[in-house]
């Protein structure tokens, strides 16, 4: 199969094109490659490969910076979106189109099915849902996954940035907020498991996330626990006592409903994808600290 991926040079992005290559004629546009919301360059590029499938992971995903600046944040999720997926529709290319659990409010008490009305309560979460509408308006041939608490790739991530905090702390605790839940994604896992969407006939929403649920409390202690540093002190905090510009969802958990009527077994837990990532950047001498 002939596949593009845009924002191949963001971490789902890089493990897409590791992960499928082997198998698949890839072709990977990073965003200074091809900027989505440009139509007339993404015309252009897709005129010119042809290719069968779409895989769109590009993305404005500063949720703050989406609060401050709104344009930055529709112009790459919303209009871009459109873009891509007009563009797709008119060639008559498959699209698999990636989105969030920011959607949602985080208010509804448990997890969260592919059919629960969405309702956002900042710009990322609001521009990412109008991208959702505008791939299913344009009539492409198209399925948007959903996933959440995406980490891997080495740097960025939130792991990544506990332990650097942790070296960097000089003695004194760490603060985490305790009150935002979800589900820890490695985007490792979360490449692996679109391999086996490419041949299906599936439209529509598919939500995606490791296993299992945990505050961000909980994921920096287990963190540093992996780390060999699980005497580093974590206070947990109140998400009030850590301002930001955008609001996040309390409890957003994604509940993977339509995987299960496929049938498919659950993934692995968060914890056992978190220790596999930590010993990978072991292994590569990436482990901060």
């Amino acid at each position: 199969m002939r596949i593009l991926i845009t924002g191949a040079g963001g971490r789902l992005g890089r493990d897409l094109r590791r992960v499928l290559t082997p198998h698949h004629e890839c072709l990977a546009f990073s965003h200074p490659e091809l900027n989505i919301a440009d139509l007339a360059a993404v015309r252009s590029v897709l005129q010119e490969e042809r290719p069968d499938l779409l895989l769109n992971c590009a993305a404005a995903t500063d949720v703050d910076r989406c609060e401050r600046e709104p344009d930055y944040a529709e112009r790459a999720n919303a209009w871009g979106a459109a873009v891509v997926a007009s563009c797709c529709a008119r060639l008559g290319i498959r699209l698999i189109h990636f989105s969030t659990d920011f959607v949602f409010d985080g208010e509804a008490g448990a997890p969260y099915t592919e059919f629960h009305p969405t309702r956002p309560i900042n710009r990322y979460g609001a521009t990412k849902l109008a991208g959702e509408r505008a791939v299913f308006q344009s009539g492409a041939d198209a399925l948007v996954v959903r996933t959440q608490w995406l980490y891997g790739g080495g740097g960025g991530d939130f792991p990544v940035a506990i332990l650097r905090a942790e070296s960097l702390r000089g003695g004194g605790s760490l603060r985490v907020v305790a009150d935002q839940v979800g589900a820890p994604t490695y985007s490792a896992d979360l490449a692996e498991q679109v391999a086996r969407l490419l041949d299906l006939p599936l439209r529509g929403v598919l939500h995606f996330n490791n296993d299992g649920e945990c505050s961000r409390w909980e994921w920096a202690r287990e963190t540093l626990h992996l780390a060999g540093r699980g005497d580093v002190p974590v206070e947990a905090i109140r998400s009030e006592e850590w301002p930001t510009p955008a609001r996040r969802p309390k409890h957003s958990t994604l509940r993977r409903f339509v995987w299960e009527q496929l049938g498919w077994p659950p993934p692995r837990d968060w914890r056992a994808a978190l220790a596999d990532y930590l010993g990978t950047l072991r292994a590569n001498g990436q482990l901060p600290g």
